[in-house]
Order: C-alpha cells, then sequence, then structure tokens
C-alpha cells in the first residue's frame, strides 16, 4: 500500500502522520522482549492500562517525506542492551515502511536505565 507522497505535508497530515507513527513504535515497544513496559516503572500512577505508553516516550519528526523518530525506553536487567535496541529499530522501521509512505531517517533508540524486577 505503498503511495506517493508530496515534498511538504500539511499541519493535518503531518500531525495524522505523527500519531500514526507514535501508535506504531509503542506497539513495537510493547512486542519487544527485553523492554519494560512504562518509562517510570518505579512510581504509582493509575493508568488506563498495563500497556498504555505516553507518547512523551517517543518523539516524531517529519521533515519532507522524511521521518526521525527519538525513543526514550527502559531495559529489564539481565537482557542484552544492544540486542534489544536494534530488535526495536528494525521492528520501527518495518512498522513505518509497511504502514506509512515516508522514509525511515534515524531511528534513534535511547536506553534510560536498567530496571530490575
Amino acid at each position: 500500500m505503498k503511495k506517493y507522497i508530496k515534498d511538504s505535508l500539511t499541519q493535518e497530515e503531518s500531525v495524522s502522520y505523527v500519531n500514526l507513527i507514535t501508535s506504531l513504535v509503542n506497539t513495537a515497544i510493547i512486542q519487544t522482549e527485553g523492554l519494560a513496559n512504562e518509562l517510570n516503572v518505579g512510581k504509582k500512577k493509575k493508568k488506563k492500562s498495563p500497556f498504555s505508553l505516553d507518547s512523551r516516550n517517543v518523539h516524531v519528526y517529519i521533515e519532507g517525506n522524511t521521518v526521525t523518530v527519538d525513543i526514550y525506553v527502559n531495559v529489564i536487567f539481565g537482557f542484552s542492551i544492544p540486542v534489544v535496541a536494534c530488535e526495536l529499530q528494525e521492528k520501527v522501521i518495518a512498522a513505518i515502511k509497511e504502514n506509512t509512505p515516508l522514509i525511515p531517517g534515524a531511528i534513534n533508540v535511547n536506553v534510560s536505565n536498567s530496571i530490575f524486577l
């Protein structure tokens, strides 16, 4: 389902793609083994769902038809950080290519903490 994307997106299209990509990244985080489901695991907060992640963990920047994503995650102690980060990057790139006409640029995975469970 690839379609041609024009050189510049309207504000509505940009917001729509940012929301879609944020959702795709959050889904990839949930599906990646070794990642904590929530950035602030130690804090007690009321959540709608055990898998709900805030968009503050994911920052999406669209310039032209290229998308850059900054992701902030916690890795569970005992998992290899490079392996987990690489797996997450691959899932995000595949999801962007499959679900949007945008070209994935830099997919930056930032590990905030190692969590002991």
